[in-house]
């Protein structure tokens, strides 16, 4: 059920697919236990090692650069509502010698962003979603 329920999320935007996908081959046996999974990345992060696709440099750089557009946009949207920089966003994580995100190490760091805040997105989006249809997720 999970799965069918993830399946309807799904939309145009690559990365969210991509993401939605990731889930979906975990196979989890309740909502309980996607959204606590959710929460693990929103608590850890990707610098955790727990998205194993995006643990190494090789990797990271691959999904940023498949996913540049998304994760531009998702970089954008945040800019915009904050009113903050790159450099205030993430700090002294972000090589101001490579603004234009050629090198390795802002791939890596916008590749665990673009997957981070797509997941948030999703979070809210699901946890609304259950709510309202009253399934088994418990507030």
């Amino acid at each position: 059920m999970i799965n069918e329920f993830l399946e309807d999320l799904k939309g145009s935007n690559k990365l969210t697919n991509h993401v939605i996908d990731y889930y979906m081959d975990r196979e989890y046996e309740s909502s309980d236990e996607l959204l606590k999974s959710m929460e693990d990345l929103q608590q850890y992060g990707c610098i955790s090692g727990m998205i194993n696709e995006l643990i190494y440099y090789d990797d990271t750089t691959k999904f940023f650069d498949k996913y540049k557009e998304e994760i531009n946009e998702l970089l954008s949207n945040l800019i915009d509502g904050t009113g903050l920089s790159m450099q205030e966003l993430f700090g002294d994580k972000f090589d101001n010698d490579d603004p234009l995100i050629v090198d390795y190490n802002n791939k890596n760091l916008l590749a665990w962003f673009g997957f981070e805040e797509t997941v948030n997105n999703l979070y809210e989006c699901i946890r609304e979603k259950l709510k309202n249809n009253n399934l088994d997720y418990e507030y």
